[in-house]
């Protein structure tokens, strides 16, 4: 009986992802264009590559892999613009969403552009704008599963919705999927807010014409229009310690949203050395769910280490035993081209 209930509740994610399709990250300061598209190439450097792996509620299906989630991106910096100050980027995010025991996946394929307006020499103040234009993918894959869910479960002896489901899979992979085109918009403006302090906030729109997507031309709904905003400072505490709150809003739709608040702290432990431990705590609250954020991690030098952990505190707590998921991530920036003299603010490796 717990087996089937499992199970039960793995297919009925499968269809929930379907429609209420956000796909977020614990350590979102790993994700940047995944949240924005104009936080592509704001960093201080030329080239820049991230990867972040999440392993969700691995206690409530059999084998522990179904709710994986991986996210890499990389941005490059050009040399072009309209001015000296400012300048150019592109990008290119790839997204992936499993979940649910029938091999549902979500996948997203973005590149990006964006431009950055310098509103001073020293770039202390930049305003951006960015666009993303990609595709949005689902598929099932595990037609075993599935089959036994119809057979044994939903329908007590099977109904055939299954094999005509996938009557149309590939005959290699096996797998039914529908795949849409995509466009995102966002703004993104950092400044100064104050003689130790800084603050970056954004606005982004996602699944602008509002794309249709099912499986194989089925149950085909129009995705909602997902907007994301958020707000984050760095506030110097001490010449070694940044105090770095933060809060993120997303929402597509009336079903699916989460609002996260996080505190960070960064702390240099020699001086003179770009070595930084980093650790904080958030809150992450998604319809009637809630999880507490435990997050750490170091720089050093231009490489970013991320570990990340969420443990459930309102619904699926008693079923996953309290833990949620674990994230760990890297980050690395490259300099291709020399160094300038003056080390602009707001492109801070660690922003």
């Amino acid at each position: 009986m717990i087996k089937r209930y499992l199970f039960v509740v793995s297919l009925m994610l499968s269809f929930i992802v379907a429609d209420a399709q956000l796909v977020h990250f614990t350590q979102d300061y790993l994700t940047p264009m995944g949240i924005n598209p104009a936080m592509t190439g704001s960093f201080y450097g030329t080239l820049r590559g991230s990867a972040v792996l999440r392993d969700q509620d691995n206690r409530i299906t059999s084998s522990g892999d179904e709710y994986r989630s991986l996210n890499g991106s990389v941005d490059y910096n050009l040399d072009i613009a309209f001015r000296e100050q400012d300048w150019t980027s592109v990008g290119v995010n790839v997204a992936r969403l499993g979940a649910g025991i029938t091999g549902f996946v979500r996948s997203e394929y973005t590149a990006s552009v964006a431009y950055h307006i310098s509103m001073s020499k020293k770039r202390h103040q930049v305003f951006s704008i960015g666009f993303a234009f990609g595709n949005i993918g689902n598929s099932f894959s595990n037609r075993n599963r599935a089959e036994f869910v119809d057979e044994n479960i939903l329908l007590g002896g099977g109904s055939g919705i299954i094999n005509n489901f996938f009557s149309s899979a590939d005959p290699t992979t096996g797998r039914v999927s529908n795949n849409v085109s995509d466009y995102g918009l966002g703004i993104v403006y950092t400044a100064p807010a104050g003689r130790n302090a800084d603050v970056r906030m954004g606005l982004s729109m996602k699944q602008v014409i509002r794309p249709r997507i099912g499986i194989e031309n089925q149950n085909l709904e129009r995705l909602d229009p997902e907007f994301t905003a958020f707000v984050k400072f760095y506030s110097d505490i001490n010449k070694r310690t940044t105090f770095i709150p933060a809060i993120l809003f997303s929402r597509e739709g009336a079903a699916s949203r989460f609002l996260t608040l996080s505190g960070m702290l960064s702390y240099q432990l020699q001086k003179g050395k770009d070595i930084y431990l980093n650790g904080g705590l958030g809150l992450r609250t998604a319809n009637n769910s809630q999880d507490l954020m435990v997050l750490t991690g170091i720089d050093w030098n231009l490489w970013r280490f991320g570990l990340a952990a969420d443990f459930n505190m309102a619904r699926v707590a008693s079923t996953a035993n309290g833990f949620g998921a674990i994230e760990l991530g890297v980050s690395k920036i490259i300099f291709i081209h020399k160094k300038p003299k003056v080390s602009p603010v707001m492109l801070c490796p660690r922003l």
